[in-house]
Parts: structure tokens; C-alpha cells; sequence
């Protein structure tokens, strides 16, 4: 995808502009083009696999709700995180001055006359408009498969998976060209929504007793009574995707003396009626927040996807509190939603939201959540969207109450029988889960893998690591010891899960608005890691217990059978701070005011080429003291991460250096934005830079694509040796492709690469206006592919390819730098031709490729063995030859021995009856499933004596 230029006056003006007059420019300046597109990557769910393919679906197929994201320019990015840091300093004149969606759609969102071009567009196009954001930067449609494919030139498939149909799009959409600069990825080209938490049964109350959770526990053993309030005039936002019966929740409050229900449900997106095991997700969500802040407005947003309605929230700025009780694997989540995700808390962030998420229940394996697993294999992962550093992630703990007497006998009006704080340690139920063949059930924590460590992360027992630590702090979960009550479906039951904690922990956030008098906190993450170092009172610090699971040796991160980390003193990636308590929480949130800093950020050099790298260092100032600031400086550019580095310094300033590469620049003028998180007693700051790539880079384009063998055009099929053609598309000298260490061809030859879908190919050989790939296996299913030839980072338009079954091509020449190709005499080495004939009766080696996908299955890039006694790789499609107009039979159809995989030899007889002299040879290749045929040109002969 080509970067666009912007201009350093530009982002100047904009970074001036006062927020009355800042209503945004107009980014689209050419006419919405369907006939120019680029593709958008990252918009593929990863559980849309080749393997689980059924096909398209009909062209009527409605697709409901997709959401069309728009992004920010680098400057409005570096503004929002300036706001953002300002917004948590007190010191600031921007000290918690919220803004409205309004507000933040003239500061950060695209101009209304942008909007209304898109829209029209989408209208155009034959889709519903179905909804605009008031912050201007998504909208959301509906349409049919039939107009996705035409539109966005991507199919809607079907794929079973893990028991269930699901519809998804099949490639990587495409958007016009005038829409590069503004688009930034979709949402609801699939189904494949978040699971709700498992919620098992447990097997007993607890080890001691009969003991289970009311509402007036949690008062007692997290001081949250001492405060004497309720949540009067606060609202709290749960999210879901099902319909409910609010006689649930009023049971629940009835049968604990809580006032009456005050909620609200809204319906957002298509609506999902009633599923069991979201509805009692609801039920515990509600009741549960509810039950902390019982004074408080409840918001149920609703809809098919929980995301969406999340997202539907934000914009309507319905409540200072979401709290969402879903959330999966960060690695299952298509690569482009973590920075939509990410866009979307900041924007609530801005407006006062405090989002909390759950941090899930499958210990330090967040990708092995299933009810049927009993051993994880996918190694250590954290749930997204917990793991988005303006998201609080709530874990699990488990009370300690074995040794001690904390029970009354008798409960309260309310139902608590809580004398005092119970001791807790990591929740952890995977043993008795396991057994019961129910899955595992633990804490979730450990570190992200998407996002780097934000500069408020720090203290005691947090990692050095660069990237974000999960979990922020934890509340009780446990199902099987201490379980809470709830009533769902017309009975009552005992959960657990940090589907639990998380509602719990959002009432209290509403409570704390109400004491602190605020209209929202935002993200509250930086002040709970500085008031765990400066009142470390206001936190249970949990040192016991594990979120340990078990593992299946030699899988990822597993070598002694089971991983995942232990909770200790300061901060764990168990239990993260530990737990609450609530009163001490909410006095001290503002009793020691940090000492202001500021933050300048200088590079070196401030201009850079192509190939070069970049020292950034930012600086951080303490307004007084002789105290130097502690923790880290995260560098962003548009919102996303170019990574960290910890302070360092003495006296009132300390530095952090970051050394990075020009290829993480765009070309033209870059704004980046050190942002300093805080630490100990120092406020938030941030500064930016301005940084300049300025070589004149060459351009790239690619016209055509041939077969390597038979330099046909037209379609492609997977594992084809192809040719591209263009100018630009590789070095000026011809340049061979090399092997890697595991004996693979590489995907890079001379500075250039080429990807179908964003999968890089095996280049075979690389030059400016000639370069020769394997088309990657990994397309195959698909029915239609893009390809892109990128060169010293730069890429070309990418071009629209059939894929065909099989495209087959008969070698006439040497494969240059892999071994002789032509049709060979039997001796494998003697050319045919007139200077030696074949005998009849002798067997020829013809090689070829474009035979398309083998079983098993081909290994992009892959040699084949030389001493290889049978085929390798069989291709899944039958071979027959002729030779003249007479049949040749076919000894041999498999991988070509010492060849790169996609090469097939194919050993064919010549008849006895056939003519002498030069005759056509021609393979044809058949598919027993369809009956389709694909032939080799026949212009290809062998010379017969």
C-alpha cells in the first residue's frame, strides 16, 4: 500500500488550531473511484482458514451492520495523546474536562463533508446506511454478499468451526484508492463474535462450609459500606448479546432489600433475541454492578456483537462506566482490530470512560478456552481487549478463609455474613475443572503480545518487560470456593469467573465518581499503579496462589507440563495489585497530587533515508524537588506503538533513548508523540517531534503476471512458478533468491518482496522489470487472490487474480539456479532436441508447474528431498499426456526431487506406434470432483527417432 505524503504546514496548522475552530479539513480530494482500489489487510478473522472453506455464500446473503472505521491523521493522534495526558494532570487546565462526542468528532474525527461523501458512496453502491457516529469516525451499513463482493471485491464464505457455521469474508477487502488516507478497517465481515464466559457449576460452596456471596459480603470484606453511599446519579453501562427479562435482575435486588431496578436496555445492530448463555452473562453483569453501586442508573447496550455495542456506547457517551465481561485470545482477533480497538478506549477515555474488561479464565492461556480442554497447547496469551493499555483489566482472586474465623452464623438484612477482609490468593479452580472435564478455570494474566508497556506501568514486582502486563488488579471469582449467588433464568445459582469481578469492580468506579464528585475518571490505570507505591494501604496484596494450567509438553512456552505465573509481593502477573480496599481507594485517589513534569522529545537526525535509523530521546522535567522521575516514555507515531524506554537521570531530570528504524516511518514528514505515563508521585506529560524521510523512493509497478513455465497469462493457482512483470519491481542487476537456515527459499531476493493476501512468496529471482515467485500454497480455497511486489518498502497497486484449480506450464529452458528444466531424456541431465532425440518406447522427464495444491498439502518454499523414491507431494488432480496425437502413459506425477516445491516432473513414454521427427507433447491434468480439465499449451514438442 502506497503512504501518502502529508504536509509539515499542515500538521502545524492543525496542532495550533483552538478546539472552537477545529472543525477538520477535507481529506478525500479525488472522486470515489471503484475502479482504482487498494486492499485493506488485516481484516481477515483468523479462524476464516482455507482448511474450514465450504464455499461462498448466495449472493443475497445479507451482511448486516458492518462497520466502516475511520482514522485519525498522525497530528489529531498526537493531539488526542497530549489531551489525554492532560486530562489526568491535575495541573492541567484540561484537568478531567471531558469532552462531548461532538467535541471529539471537530478535534479527532473526519470532517462532516467526508462523512457524507462516504456515505453517499456506500448508498451508491446499493447498501443502508444504518448509523453515523457522533464522534465521526465509523458508520455502519448493511448489504447483501453479492454487493461485498462487487463493493470490496471480497466473498462471503461459510466455515464450520468448533461445531458451529459461521460466514466471514474469504480475502482482504479493497476500498477506492481516494479512500486510502481516510479508512482504516472494517468490523462485521464475519460472525465470529466473543464467546460468552463459561460459567460452570460448581461442585461445592466452599472447602469450610456452605458459604456463598451476597451483596453484603462484598460491603464488609472490601470496605466498601465505610464509604455511605450507593452510586446516587451515577450510571454504569453493561454490555452484552442477548435480549433479557429484567425480572431476573428485580428478583435478585428484592431478595437482598436492593432499591428498585432502574435500567435501561438499548438495542444496538441486529438484534440477537434471547441466547441462554449470554442472557444469564447479563443477568450476573447486572446484578451484580448493581448490587455495589445499588443507587446507580444501569445502561444495557446490547446487540449481535458485544464489540460493536461497546463501541455504540462510547459513541452515545451513555455512562463514566462500561463494563464488559467478554473477551478472547489476542492472537484470534483479525491484526487490524487492536489499533481500531485501541482508537475506540482512547476516544472514551477522553470523554471520561473508564472501560473495564475482563481478564479472563483460562489461567495464563488465554487461547485455550474451551470446556472441553484439559491441557493447553497454544502457549501463554492474554485476553484482548483487557490487554489494551486504556482498558482496566479485572482479574480473579480466591479468599484465604480456611484458617480463621470470618463468617457470621447468621446473615444480614442484605444477606452478609462477612465479619471482616478475608485473606485471598490467585483464583485457581483448574484442577477440579480438569477432572470434571470442564475445562481450565483460573485468573487470567501474563503479557501482551500487541502492545507495548505504557509509561504508568510501574512499581513494585512489575516486569522490565517492554510490553503491557495483565492483569491491573483483581476481586474474587472463584466458582467453586466462596461462589457468588445470582438469579438468571428464573432460578438461582452459584458463579464465579472474572466475568464476575469485572461488573463488581465497575460499581465500584461508579462509587468512586460519586465520592470524588467527578464526571468520569477516564482511564484510571496510572492512578492505581502510583496510589499502589504511594497508599499502598488502599490494596490487598495478594502473595499466594498461581494461575498455573496445565500444558502438553513441547508446545509453545510448555516444558515441564504446566505454565503461567505466581502471585508474589508488589505487582504479579497473576493477580496483578492485588485487591481493594474500596474506602481507602477513594480518600487517597486525590490525596497526594503528583509532582508536575513536562516531556520534550528530540531525534537524531532529525532527517533520515531510506535504510537509516533514528535515536529519539525524551526528556523528562519534575516542575520542582530534587527527585528525578521514575518509570518509562512510550514513542508512538498515529496511534501506533514504535516502543518504549525506561528513565534514567539524576536530579529533577531523567532521559529515555529509543533507537529506531526509517522503515517504521512514512515517507514525508512524521509527528511522534513521547508520552510520559507517570510514576511514584509525578504526573503525565508528553512532547512530540517532527521527523522528515526524505529519500526519493522509486516507484513500483506491476503490470502482468505470466506463468514462468508457459508464459501464459490469466489465472493463477497455488504453488505456480510464475513471472511478474513492471518496472521498478526489483534491483537493477538480476538477483538470485538463496535458501534460509531451515532450507526453505527465502522470501526476499535483492530488497524485494511479493504477497498474495499479504503472505510472502518464495522469490525464485528478482530484477526491475522481470522478478519470478512461488505463489504461496496458502491461497488455496480462495477465489481470487492480490498480489503486491514490494521493493525497498515500497509497494505497488496491488493486482486482481483468478485462482484456477491448476494453470499448468511446461518447462522449455533451464530453471536458472535450481537445476536443468526441459523435458529431459530418462538420464535426467541430456537435453531433447534435435541433438538427441528421444528412442520410442524411452521415457522423457517433463517438468512443469502451475499443477496447483498436492496432498499433502505444499509447503511454500519448501526443496524437495533428493532421494526421494516416490512422490513427494502427490497433486491432488490426475495426470494424462499425448504425445503427437497418440497417448503417452505417465510413469511418474509427483514433486521434481531437488526443486523447489510447485515444481512437479511428470515421466511420460513415448508410444511405439508414434511418428518420427518433432511432435507436440501436451499434459493435461483433471479433477475427479468437478470434471474440470486444464491443459498445457501445445506448443511445447520433443524431438522421437
Amino acid at each position: 500500500m502506497m503512504r501518502v505524503m502529508r504536509s509539515p504546514g499542515i500538521i502545524s496548522l492543525l496542532l495550533l488550531l483552538p478546539c472552537a475552530l477545529a472543525a477538520q479539513p477535507d481529506r478525500i480530494t479525488a472522486p470515489i473511484d471503484g475502479g482504482r482500489t487498494v486492499v485493506l489487510r488485516g481484516n481477515v478473522h483468523p479462524n476464516a482458514q482455507p482448511r474450514f472453506d465450504q464455499g461462498a455464500v448466495e449472493p443475497g446473503f445479507r451482511v448486516g451492520y458492518i462497520t466502516l472505521m475511520l482514522k485519525k491523521t498522525d497530528a489529531q493522534q498526537a493531539a488526542l495523546e497530549q489531551l489525554l495526558q492532560e486530562q489526568q494532570d491535575p495541573a492541567s487546565p484540561n484537568y478531567r474536562d471531558w469532552l462531548t462526542p461532538e467535541q471529539y468528532a471537530d478535534r479527532f474525527g473526519v470532517s462532516q463533508h467526508d462523512l457524507d461523501k462516504i456515505s453517499a458512496w456506500l448508498h451508491a453502491e446499493g447498501f443502508t446506511v444504518e448509523y453515523t457516529a457522533r464522534g465521526r469516525n465509523w458508520l455502519a451499513f448493511s448489504g447483501t454478499a453479492g454487493q461485498v463482493r462487487a463493493t470490496f471485491h471480497t466473498e462471503i464464505h461459510r466455515y464450520p468451526v468448533d461445531g458451529e457455521m459461521h460466514s466471514a469474508a474469504a480475502a482482504e477487502p479493497s476500498v477506492p484508492a481516494s479512500l486510502e488516507a481516510i479508512v482504516a478497517g472494517f468490523m462485521g465481515l464475519d460472525d465470529f463474535y466473543p464467546k460468552a464466559p463459561r460459567h460452570p457449576a460448581p461442585d461445592y460452596t466452599s472447602a469450610t462450609g456452605t458459604h456463598s456471596l451476597a451483596p453484603g459480603d462484598l460491603a464488609t470484606i472490601y470496605n466498601i459500606g465505610k464509604l455511605g453511599i450507593g452510586g446516587t446519579g451515577q450510571s454504569i453501562v453493561v454490555v452484552g448479546q442477548s435480549a433479557i427479562d429484567t425480572t431476573d435482575i428485580q428478583a435478585f435486588r428484592s431478595n437482598y432489600n436492593l432499591p428498585t431496578l432502574n435500567l435501561t436496555p438499548v438495542l444496538y445492530g441486529t438484534d440477537p433475541k434471547t441466547i441462554s448463555a449470554d442472557m444469564q452473562e447479563a443477568d450476573l453483569d447486572l446484578e451484580w454492578a448493581g448490587a455495589v453501586a445499588r443507587n446507580a442508573t444501569l445502561i444495557y447496550v446490547y446487540g449481535s456483537n458485544v464489540d460493536s455495542a461497546v463501541f455504540y456506547a462510547i459513541d452515545q457517551d451513555y455512562a463514566p462506566v462500561i463494563s464488559e465481561s467478554y473477551g478472547g485470545c489476542e492472537a484470534q482477533v483479525p491484526s487490524q482490530l487492536p489499533s481500531l480497538y485501541r482508537s475506540r478506549a482512547q476516544q472514551a477515555n477522553a470523554e471520561g470512560i473508564t472501560w473495564l474488561a475482563a481478564s479472563g479464565d483460562s489461567g495464563a492461556a488465554a487461547c485455550d478456552n474451551g470446556p472441553k480442554i484439559t491441557s493447553a497447547t497454544q502457549g501463554l496469551a492474554v485476553n484482548f481487549p483487557a490487554s489494551i493499555p486504556e482498558v482496566t483489566a479485572v482479574g480473579g482472586t480466591e479468599f484465604n478463609d480456611t484458617i480463621g474465623t470470618f463468617w457470621n452464623s447468621s446473615n444480614s438484612a442484605n444477606g452478609g455474613s462477612a465479619k471482616s477482609y478475608i485473606p485471598e490468593m490467585a483464583w485457581n479452580d483448574t484442577t477440579a475443572y480438569v477432572a470434571a472435564g470442564q475445562g481450565l478455570a483460573a485468573t487470567g494474566g501474563g503479557v501482551s503480545s500487541l502492545y507495548s508497556k505504557p509509561g504508568w506501568q510501574a512499581g513494585s514486582g512489575v516486569p522490565n518487560g517492554g510490553f503491557r502486563d495483565v492483569p491491573d488488579l483483581s476481586l474474587d471469582a472463584s466458582n467453586e470456593h466462596d461462589p457468588y449467588n445470582a438469579y438468571s433464568k428464573g432460578s438461582w445459582g452459584l458463579y464465579g469467573g472474572t466475568s464476575i469481578s469485572t461488573p463488581v469492580f465497575a460499581g465500584v468506579v461508579a462509587l468512586l465518581n460519586q465520592y470524588l464528585a467527578a464526571k468520569g475518571l477516564g482511564n484510571i490505570n496510572q492512578v492505581l499503579y502510583r496510589l499502589a507505591q504511594s497508599a499502598p494501604s488502599a490494596f490487598h496484596d495478594i502473595t499466594a496462589g498461581n494461575n498455573n494450567v496445565p500444558c502438553k509438553q513441547g508446545t509453545p512456552n510448555c516444558t515441564t507440563g504446566t505454565m503461567g505465573y505466581s502471585a508474589g509481593k508488589g505487582y504479579d502477573l497473576a493477580t496483578g495489585l492485588g485487591s481493594v480496599d474500596v474506602y481507602i481507594l477513594a480518600t487517597k485517589w486525590n490525596s497526594i497530587p503528583p509532582t508536575a513534569t513536562t516531556t520534550t522529545v528530540t531525534a537524531s537526525p532529525a532527517i533520515v533515508t531510506t535504510g537509516g535509523s533514528i535515536t529519539l530521546t525524551a526528556t523528562v522535567k519534575a516542575s520542582s524537588g530534587g527527585l528525578t522521575p521514575t518509570g518509562s516514555v512510550s514513542f508512538t507515531l498515529g496511534g501506533i506503538s514504535l516502543g518504549a524506554a525506561n528513565l534514567v537521570g539524576s536530579g529533577s531530570t531523567a532521559t529515555a533513548p529509543l533507537t529506531i528504524a526509517a522503515s517504521q516511518l512514512n515517507a514525508g514528514s512524521n509527528t511522534i508523540t513521547a508520552s510520559y505515563g507517570g510514576s511514584t508521585g509525578f504526573g503525565v506529560s508528553s512532547g512530540s517531534v517532527t521527523v522528515n524521510l526524505t529519500a526519493t523512493l522509486p516507484a513500483v509497478n506491476l503490470a502482468a503476471i505470466t506463468n514462468a513455465a508457459s508464459y501464459a497469462t490469466g489465472s493463477v493457482s497455488p504453488g505456480e512458478n510464475i513471472v511478474l512483470w513492471g518496472t521498478g519491481i526489483g534491483p537493477a542487476q538480476l538477483t538470485y533468491g538463496s535458501l534460509t537456515a531451515s532450507g526453505a527459499l527465502d522470501t526476499n531476493a535483492g530488497n524485494t518482496r511479493v504477497l498474495f493476501d499479504g503472505v510472502p512468496a518464495p522469490v525464485v529471482y528478482a530484477s526491475d522489470q522481470q522478478t519470478s515467485v512461488m505463489v504461496p500454497y496458502e491461497i488455496a480455497g480462495q477465489a481470487f487472490t492480490y498480489a503486491v511486489v514490494e521493493y525497498q518498502g515500497v509497494q505497488s497497486a496491488p493486482l486482481l487474480y483468478n485462482v484456477s484449480a491448476a494453470v499448468p506450464g511446461i518447462y522449455t529452458q533451464n530453471l536458472q539456479g535450481f537445476g536443468p528444466g526441459a523435458i529431459l531424456n530418462q538420464d535426467g541431465v541430456t537435453l531433447n532436441g534435435p541433438g538427441a532425440p528421444a528412442a520410442k518406447g524411452s521415457v522423457v522427464a517433463i517438468y512443469m508447474t502451475g499443477e496447483g495444491q498436492t496432498n499433502p498439502a505444499g509447503v511454500t518454499g519448501a526443496i524437495v528431498p533428493v532421494n526421494v523414491q516416490a512422490p513427494w507431494k502427490q497433486p491432488q488432480l490426475t495426470a494424462t499426456a499425448t504425445v503427437g496425437s497418440l497417448p503417452a502413459a505417465v510413469e511418474y506425477y509427483g514433486s521434481a526431487p531437488g526443486m523447489v516445491s510447485g515444481v512437479m516432473q511428470v515421466n511420460v513414454q513415448i508410444p511405439a506406434g508414434a511418428a518420427s521427427g518433432d511432435l507436440p507433447i501436451m499434459v493435461t491434468l483433471s479433477d475427479p470432483v468437478t470434471g474440470l480439465s486444464y491443459n498445457t499449451q501445445a506448443r511445447v514438442t520433443v524431438s522421437v527417432q
